[in-house]
């Protein structure tokens, strides 16, 4: 069988696994013999000039939960574990919490689990370790309450939030911008993971892999880069 004959042959093949997982679809089945199928892409044509070929590097959008979720809709359903870091991230504020449920509900195994990874404040006035230790401590006590008081109630039955708490280690690693890191890739916030006005906008960009793993053993690695401020706590939808 000559190479046109099998691609001809594996065409209705490829288009019925493309349609078995909704959601899941193919951009587009690449042949050097499309055979006039509009799923199925010349290979000639293959360029970042065609548009089911090219991957942008990010977009601008609307800094509205649903247009968080658009963004990252295909990352969430083939990611079997997602990572939100904000270290800005607070369980009593319905702003941020409404884009975590958005995550959650854009997942493909439902119901959903995100981990979420936040930093403890200190006052910058504090200079002796053991007083700042206290204080991300008591900011610690504080975030955990409110999430054990907030999370159950918002969340869908059986929907879970892992929450980590980190406070700075001694090294130069810093605690400041937005990710969603997965097992599969990742994507960096440029400004913040909260619904803002109807005027705010926000750009997404596209991590590298080396960017996405050091991030991703940063975080929940076997060597973290930062310190603990408290166990990490799990709550689940009721």
């Amino acid at each position: 069988m000559s190479r046109s004959e099998r691609e001809r042959c594996e065409h209705p093949q490829a288009i019925r696994e493309t349609k078995r997982v909704p959601g899941r679809e193919f951009r587009a089945i690449i042949s050097t013999d499309p055979a006039g199928h509009p799923g199925v892409l010349d290979a000639a044509d293959v360029s970042d000039a065609e548009p089911r070929w090219a991957v942008p590097g990010g977009k601008l959008m609307k800094r509205e939960p649903a247009a968080f979720g658009d963004a990252v809709q295909t990352l969430l359903r083939l990611s079997s574990r997602v990572v939100v870091v904000d270290p800005y991230f607070r369980p009593s504020k319905g702003w941020q919490r409404d884009v975590i449920l958005e995550f959650l509900k854009r997942q493909h195994v439902q119901p959903g689990r995100v981990e979420v990874h936040f930093a403890t404040e200190c006052d910058r006035k504090i200079r002796d370790p053991a007083a700042q230790l206290i204080a991300h401590q008591r900011h610690y006590a504080e975030c955990m309450n409110a999430a054990r008081t907030q999370l159950p109630r918002v969340l869908g039955t059986g929907s879970r939030v892992h929450l980590t708490a980190w406070r700075p280690s001694d090294g130069d690693a810093r605690l400041h911008n937005r990710y969603l890191l997965t097992d599969v890739g990742g994507v960096q916030f440029g400004d913040g993971l909260e619904r803002g006005k109807p005027s705010h906008m926000d750009r997404v960009s596209i991590l590298d892999e080396e960017s996405r793993a050091r991030l991703w053993e940063a975080h929940v690695g076997a060597t973290p880069a930062f310190t603990l401020s408290g166990p990490s706590l799990e709550f689940v939808g009721r």
